[in-house]
């Protein structure tokens, strides 16, 4: 090991008094039911504003809320659906009704997405395809895939999605260096 010490992390969960070596470990522990259940005996009324927010679930990354519509209550797994929804007159029609009519949705939000799918749909047509999570660019949808399900990749994503997650729980967590 060349004589260097690695500073270990350890995050304690202050709710069920438990410690973990890493953010994917925490991150499911925080989602099961015996934790939810541990924080509602600790504290049967929300305390904040902030725990009122965690309860309401947010795409994880920048990708995911590309391929969501609010509006429409749609959810794609590919760029190219998603591009067709924002075409149809579903989402139009539901655009100008809660964008503005009712001023409750920014209609400006998806006429943003909607540029930027067109954009990396054109990207793909090109042959450049990009994994966001990654920052990795690829000459061929064969070597996107290959990717894709590779083990750097999906532990990348969980890793990600676990950040996302643990951020959601900063009153029940506390980080502990040795």
């Amino acid at each position: 090991m060349c004589g260097k010490k690695f500073q270990s992390t350890l995050i304690q969960c202050l709710v069920c008094n438990l410690h973990f070596t890493g953010v994917i470990p925490c991150a499911i522990h925080l989602q099961r039911k015996a934790h939810q259940v541990r924080k509602l005996k600790k504290s049967p009324q929300l305390t904040s504003a902030n725990e009122a927010k965690q309860q309401v679930p947010r795409p994880a990354d920048e990708q995911s809320q590309l391929l969501y519509c609010e509006l429409c209550d749609v959810k794609t797994t590919d760029l190219e659906p998603m591009l067709e929804h924002y075409r149809c007159g579903k989402h139009a029609k539901n655009l100008h009704l809660l964008g503005v009519v009712k001023k409750i949705f920014d209609p400006q939000v998806y006429q943003t997405r909607f540029r930027k799918l067109d954009e990396e749909t054109k990207r793909r047509r090109n042959g450049i395809f990009r994994c966001h999570q990654c920052s990795l660019t690829f000459p061929t949808k064969r070597k996107y895939k290959i990717h894709l399900a590779g083990k750097r990749h999906l532990k990348k994503v969980k890793t990600v999605i676990s950040e996302n997650i643990i951020a959601k729980y900063p009153n029940d967590l506390k980080w502990i260096s040795k």
